[in-house]
């Protein structure tokens, strides 16, 4: 019986230091960002971008004006190129869909999947959505990359593979 109160002073001790070790874990002013695959969920609207043509090593401008047509001319038509193209505003849903949007009219939608380790987006099929440059819960910096192909008959017939390099700005509704 003579060790029962040490035995009671070593319970009090370490009941005290597990209390103290509650509160100091459960401070309230201690923050805690959401993870990022949370922050990328919401509504984005494209703030600015930056978008490199090209045909083969030469600017789209610069393989037109090769073509035969006028600096302004080719000037005048990458703009209307561009600006009928560039999605603008996105919903990436909690549930994992998507829907991408060009002056409010839907243009393409499904499921997406965001690698936080890679910082890349993409969709069920596995394919490259896009990467995340930078990314805080109000903001976000996006690359695209990739190529197609484009025919056009309007000026002349051109058959070309179009490389493209997208550097945009999001802002999060």
């Amino acid at each position: 019986m003579k060790n029962l109160p040490k035995f009671q002073n070593l319970m009090l001790l370490l009941t005290t230091l597990f209390s103290l070790t509650l509160l100091t874990n459960c401070s309230t002013t201690e923050t805690v960002e959401p993870p990022e695959d949370l922050i990328i969920m919401g509504t984005w609207n494209q703030t600015s971008a930056i978008v490199e043509l090209k045909v083969g090593s030469q600017t789209l401008v610069e393989y037109l004006v090769e073509q035969g047509q006028s600096q302004e001319d080719a000037e005048a038509y990458v703009d209307a190129f561009l600006s009928s193209g560039l999605v603008n505003k996105m919903d990436l849903n909690s549930d994992h869909t998507y829907t991408f949007y060009i002056d409010g009219t839907k243009v393409m939608d499904g499921k997406w999947t965001y690698n936080i380790s890679v910082k890349t987006v993409t969709d069920s099929s596995d394919n490259l959505l896009f990467n995340v440059v930078f990314i805080s819960d109000t903001d976000m910096n996006l690359q695209q990359e990739g190529a197609f192909n484009y025919t056009d008959e309007t000026v002349g017939i051109i058959e070309i593979e179009i490389s493209f390099l997208i550097e945009d700005t999001w802002v999060k509704l």
